[in-house]
């Protein structure tokens, strides 16, 4: 069984999109098998000669056939984007013109790159390839920028390429170049997915461009990677604007390789890279989906919390995956995210003073609180329930809280007896919705001048201004956060890499 990758556009949160394995049960994202480099086939199946994209070339070396694009020319040097798994022991050439074995044009390749991270997952299967011969007349297509980057499931792009035009077993060879205009079955980050059900990208295409028109122009919106089953099941390119800043640019201006983002190293490690294995562990479980499908709806921490607690031996796996991302796959990318860096005591505050005054004071009761769903829904709640009132993590923290970090926090300290509001007492006022102090959230009819407001008072969560909310960013730990920087999807991924012999 071949498989791919999926984007659902309502996860918003570091996940594993598991319907993928509902689709597809059985399937593992690691369990890619790609086809040795020199054991593949020989363009695009059911498509028309394509007569009109000139910087589309043949990619030719002793290993056998790709395509590529010539995107960018300087003087006599020019440069061409292909796949990281076409290239081969040597160089080789690219033959430029509507049939490889007629060139209008033939440059020599004089250097050539992978993608730095495409030897540790197969979803940065790019490679630059650098020749000499350029001219003026030299045809480019450029790379599609991040801000022109609108390619969604849907988008229709043009696939490009000298690859077969019939997938049977040693035929359907071509020498001329053709094309196939597909609309998207699903995208990600890294990863365009095409449905191929009549026709699409086949052997020998590797490498070639997924063309995609914004504003009249064309540009190269994916490089064509792989197959899933065969050329008439799906198609993958990946994303070329996900790499253009980092490695694309770099190459031809001959500066250092710049890393990736957070989401994008999350998303090829979980999918084809170093923590695919324990995801694939995760994704595999009942509970573990279980546990994804709870905090996929989502939207505070608290409600993560509750999925853990309801959910425990799913979130032990799925926070694995974090663990992974965090100290093996994406030390450096994700380094400073909250979900690699989470504060000391388990509670995030964007106020510098109450997060310094509560660590040094509230440590073990913040670190309580973190860990029980009622405590961080009391107080990142608007509303808090009136559990919160007699819940004992909640009246620690804020006790804690009032009598020790008052005014770096904004929480005012306990009041007497009379001055509370329906639903609190002195003890207890700094929450609560009967609360009658300024962290309420608004007294549900307080009885004298000092009590908490009626209910159509707008007092904040419990620490009151944005500059101290622990509010609804609040990550109590690193194995549990939600890492909202992520839109990842998994990937499940058995692609056969398309090249020729």
């Amino acid at each position: 069984m071949m498989c791919l990758e999926f984007e659902s556009s309502r996860h918003r949160v570091f996940g594993v999109a598991l319907s993928v394995f509902a689709l597809m049960p059985g399937c593992a994202p690691d369990a890619r098998v790609d086809e040795p480099l020199g054991q593949a086939s020989d363009a695009i199946i059911n498509g028309a000669p394509d007569t009109t994209h000139q910087s589309v070339v043949a990619y030719l070396h002793d290993n056998g056939k790709c395509s590529a694009t010539i995107i960018a020319v300087n003087g006599s040097e020019g440069y061409a984007l292909t796949a990281g798994h076409c290239l081969g022991a040597t160089l080789g050439k690219l033959h430029q013109g509507n049939d490889h074995n007629k060139p209008s044009a033939t440059y020599t390749v004089t250097a050539s790159a992978p993608h730095p991270e495409y030897t540790n997952s197969t979803l940065y299967d790019f490679a630059m390839l650098k020749f000499s011969g350029a001219t003026a007349q030299t045809p480019i297509t450029a790379v599609l920028t991040p801000k022109l980057d609108v390619m969604k499931t849907g988008s229709s792009l043009d696939l490009v390429g000298f690859g077969k035009i019939q997938d049977i077993p040693n035929g359907g060879d071509t020498s001329l170049r053709h094309h196939k205009v597909l609309p998207t079955a699903a995208t990600t980050k890294l990863r365009l997915i095409f449905d191929q059900a009549n026709g699409g990208v086949c052997f020998g295409d590797s490498g070639g461009p997924a063309i995609f028109t914004s504003s009249g122009t064309e540009y190269v919106g994916g490089v064509h990677s792989g197959v899933t089953g065969s050329c008439t099941s799906q198609g993958i390119s990946v994303r070329a604007s996900a790499v253009l800043d980092s490695f694309i640019t770099p190459f031809i201006k001959n500066l250092p390789y710049t890393k990736e983002s957070c989401g994008e190293c999350s998303e090829a490690h979980v999918g084809a890279g170093k923590c695919s294995a324990v995801s694939a562990a995760c994704f595999g479980a009942s509970d573990c989906q279980a546990y994804y499908d709870c905090i996929s709806g989502c939207g505070t921490n608290a409600c993560v919390s509750a999925c853990a607690d309801a959910e425990p031996s799913g979130a032990a796996k799925y926070n694995l995956i974090l663990a992974c991302l965090c100290d093996t796959g994406c030390v450096t990318e994700c380094g400073s995210e909250p979900m690699c860096n989470p504060p000391a005591c388990g509670l995030p505050s964007s106020k510098t003073a109450c997060q310094d005054c509560y660590e040094a004071n509230c440590c073990a009761e913040a670190s309580a609180c973190s860990k029980s769903s009622l405590c961080t829904k009391c107080i990142t709640s608007a509303f808090p329930p009136s559990e919160c009132d007699t819940d004992p993590s909640t009246q620690a923290f804020t006790t804690c809280l009032s009598a020790s970090c008052s005014s770096e926090c904004n929480v005012a300290a306990p009041t007497s007896s009379a001055s509370t509001g329906a639903g609190g007492d002195s003890a207890t006022s700094t929450v609560g919705v009967g609360g009658a102090s300024t962290v309420g959230a608004g007294g549900s009819g307080g009885s004298d001048a000092n009590s908490g407001a009626g209910a159509g008072d707008a007092f904040d969560p419990i620490v009151v201004e944005s500059g101290c909310a622990i509010g609804e960013a609040i990550v109590p730990a690193r194995r549990n956060s939600l890492a909202s920087i992520l839109m990842l999807v998994m990937a499940c991924l058995t692609a056969r890499r398309i090249r020729v012999p």
